[in-house]
Order: C-alpha cells, then structure tokens, then sequence
C-alpha cells in the first residue's frame, strides 16, 4: 500500500486468482464516484440519510498476478476507502460466484475519516459498483443495497450513497429496501456543515445508547420522523423546526462532542431551523433557509473557533454512479 499525500492511496490486493479472466476484463480500470452521506437526520435513527456533495473517487483495476503472495497489507489510510474497497469488491465476486483477482484500487476523497459522513459507507459502495462492472453481473439496485447494508451493518448511509437526495432505508435478516424522497420539492433548503478537528468512533458513540428507552420518547421520535418525511416530501420547510427533534440518540451522544450546544445555539439564533448530528457525530449539520447559510456558517465557525472548520454543502440529488 502506498499513500502519496494526504486524501490519496494507492493499495493492492494480492490474491492468486482461481480461475482465468480474459484480457479485455484484466485491462478494464472501473472509474467511481460516491457522495458523503450524513445519517439519522435527527430523529430518524439508523432509517433516514441524505447524500451530501463531498465526494470519493476511485479506480478499480485487475491488476498483474506476477509477485504477489496472496495477503492483502493493512494500515490506516490518509483516504479513507482502500481496504473497505477491496472488501467490498471481494464481497460481490463472492455473491456472483467468481473467483477474486488481485486488485489495483486508487483513491482520493473528500469525505473526512471518523467524523459521522459515512467515509466507510462510500468506500463499500464504491468497491461493489466497481466489482460489479469487473465481473459483468450487473448487480440490481436492490441487490446492491442488499449487499452495501450486510457489509456497513445498517442501510441508513449506503442508501443515500448509491441513490442520492435524502431516502428512507430498512433492513432486516439480510436485506434492505429503500426510497428516495422527491428531490426537487426541497430546493430552498441550506445546509451548513461544522466538520470538528476531532474524531469520534462509531462504535464509541453506539456505545453510550441505552438498550430500552422510554415509551414517550420512542413515540416522540416516531411522530417527528414521519412529520420529517412529509415535510421534506411537501416542501413544507416551515415545519423543519419541529420535525428534526430528536430523543433517542443525540441528547446520549452531545457529552461526547464538546461545545455541541454552543454550537448549536449559535446557528440558530443566525436563522437556523435546527441543527443535527450527522450520523454518529462529531460532526453537525444545520439546516436553514438558503438566505440564512453565510449567517449560520460563520456563527458555527465562531462558536467552534479553530476546533472545527464550518463551509456550506449542497445535497446531493445523485448517487454512486461507475464508468
């Protein structure tokens, strides 16, 4: 593996393939492109996702079999993606029956490491369209899904991911369904993204979550989730205020990113309708008026100061796509 600066990697696969793929194949770099992702949207845990536009690119290639010994070398990547990539990849020859060859992956990405923007969900998606055109299976949407939520463990990311806009994702024994949201009755939405100088794991963060909650909060979130879905179906942005309410993950989770409430009383006295963690954290999203996103942005940036960089995003109304 060999990294060349900061957001780009370069890794092989070693493995000796057990069976022959034609030159047309072993000469095919696969080109890809994933959009970050931010989960939950408040209080739609583990189910709602947006796709956000920070992206990571990818080529996938066979690459020569001569000299390597059938062991995949592992590290932390500047760029998130290499190894999930190749895991990935290898999960959809798996699926169609194929024997693996070694594989050349090149990335470079956008998407910050370890801060609740789905970098892992991007890498997945990333190696199972590349593998997917590799091997010709022309994998369905929904076997992509299928496949993207069994490897990430929840579909709330890669269904953004691949889809793009904001969807409603479930998964159970295995399997996934998903549906995008309309994406053109939400165009007066501004985002802002405060992306903090720390990280925080995910498995830190499931980690403070109770295993019961109350029955009132269960049905506060509920209510709020399906208000969330038909405000942004109906383009009724007024009601955003109310619908992001959340309490069965973030008020958990705000001890574990400091200067969380500062933060997110600054943008909203700026305008902000309400602001969330996106996904684990420690990341935060603000959503707001479009008129309001500089206001919002620069009372984020100072309420962080030099802990945390605030810059406006664009959702993005695409998903994955592989050429």
């Amino acid at each position: 593996m060999r990294c060349d600066g900061p957001g780009k990697c370069e890794s092989q696969l070693a493995r000796t393939p057990a069976g022959s793929y034609n030159s047309r194949m072993a000469s095919r770099i696969v080109h890809v492109r994933v959009p970050a992702t931010s989960a939950n949207l408040g209080p739609g845990f583990d189910a709602l996702g947006m796709a956000i536009d920070l992206w990571l690119e990818a080529e996938v290639g066979i690459a020569p079999a001569d000299g390597f010994e059938g062991k995949q070398e592992a590290t932390e990547l500047t760029a998130p993606g290499a190894n999930l990539i190749h895991e990935a990849a290898a999960a959809v020859y798996a699926e169609v029956g194929l024997p693996r060859p070694p594989l050349l992956v090149k990335c470079s990405s956008e998407i910050p490491l370890a801060r609740g923007l789905g970098s892992s969900a991007a890498a997945i998606c990333a190696g199972i369209l590349a593998a997917d055109v590799l091997t010709g299976a022309a994998l369905s949407p929904q076997r992509q899904l299928a496949l993207a939520a069994r490897i990430e463990g929840h579909p709330d990311n890669v269904a953004p991911a691949l889809m793009g806009g904001i969807t409603v994702a479930v998964g159970s024994r295995g399997q996934a369904c998903a549906l995008a949201l309309p994406s053109d009755l939400h165009v007066g939405l501004g985002l802002v993204l405060a992306i903090p100088r720390f990280r925080l794991a995910t498995v830190e963060a499931r980690a403070v979550l109770p295993e019961q909650v109350r029955l009132q909060d269960a049905v506060y979130n509920v209510g709020r989730s399906a208000l969330l879905v038909a405000a942004l179906s109906s383009g009724r942005l007024d009601l955003l205020a109310e619908a992001l309410g959340d309490r069965l993950h973030q008020p958990y989770r705000e001890p574990l990113v400091p200067g969380m409430a500062q933060v997110v009383a600054a943008a909203r006295c700026a305008g902000a309708h309400a602001v969330t963690l996106s996904g684990a954290g420690p990341a935060l999203l603000a959503w707001c008026p479009r008129t309001a996103v500089e206001p919002v942005r620069l009372a984020m940036q100072g309420a962080w100061g030099d802990r945390a960089s605030a810059r406006s995003v664009e959702l993005s109304r695409t998903g994955a796509r592989a050429w």
